[in-house]
């Protein structure tokens, strides 16, 4: 006797639902039940998360100049405060020691400061967005923070792997985008999320770059505060 295929069995079952006028119940039901488990685990993400304001949107983009030898970075950001009169947030820009880092900071209402070096990462420079007026709870304002790094540094592996990563700094953020702009096509790429232990988080993503423009591209929800994130490539031809 052959072995019952369980995608017939699935079927058969709908089928049988579908003649008894039930089957668009069961699949409003499964709607349902992944609605209410992906707010749990939203709302699980936001107690653990700190508390002074979330990111509606953050789409971190990076574009390489000369075969890697400059940077130019986007931060596209849409703040919402989760307490009165939030009055700055920090941004840090790496890397900061021996090379030259230009900010530029688009936006009504904001100014940009840099702040004392932040011993917690040294090899970063630091930025205050600083909003006037400052925001009341539950408005969203948003800016655009552009730099440009005279040489770029992030991880070479001796794989010859290049990498860059991003990570909510502890905060909540309902929607993020990382892209790479490459002035190669890598031979290969892939999206990872790490865990505070830098373990891996579930499967890699396979990530197709595009043959015009070289760019590598992740979009991404209800992002995990305590995890980071990377776009890691191997290198392609250098020529092109």
């Amino acid at each position: 006797m052959q072995p019952l295929d369980p995608s017939g069995l699935i079927g058969l079952i709908l089928g049988g639902l579908g003649v008894l006028g039930l089957e668009p119940t069961v699949r409003d039901w499964s709607r349902r039940f992944k609605s209410r488990r992906t707010e749990r685990a939203r709302q699980r993400r936001a107690k653990g998360a700190k508390q002074d304001y979330f990111y509606a949107t953050y789409e971190y983009a990076v574009r390489l100049i000369d075969h890697g030898t400059e940077a130019l970075s986007i931060r596209k950001v849409c703040v919402v405060p989760l307490t009165p009169a939030l009055s700055e947030v920090k941004v840090r820009v790496s890397p900061s020691t021996g090379r030259e880092i230009q900010a530029t900071l688009l936006g009504t209402g904001v100014s940009l400061i840099e702040a004392p070096t932040d011993e917690a990462v040294r090899d970063a420079r630091v930025y205050l967005v600083r909003f006037d007026p400052p925001i009341p709870v539950g408005k969203p304002i948003s800016y655009e923070l552009r730099t440009h790094t005279l040489v770029y540094d992030d991880s070479n592996t001796q794989q010859g792997t290049n990498r860059i990563s991003w990570s909510s700094a502890g905060r909540r953020a309902d929607r993020a985008t990382m892209r790479v702009v490459l002035p190669y096509l890598p031979k290969q790429a892939w999206f990872k999320e790490f865990d505070a232990q830098g373990g891996v988080v579930g499967e890699t993503i396979q990530l197709l770059a595009d043959p015009l423009t070289f760019e590598l591209r992740h979009d991404f929800v209800d992002v995990d505060p305590t995890h980071r994130f990377a776009i890691s490539w191997e290198l392609g031809d250098k020529t092109a």
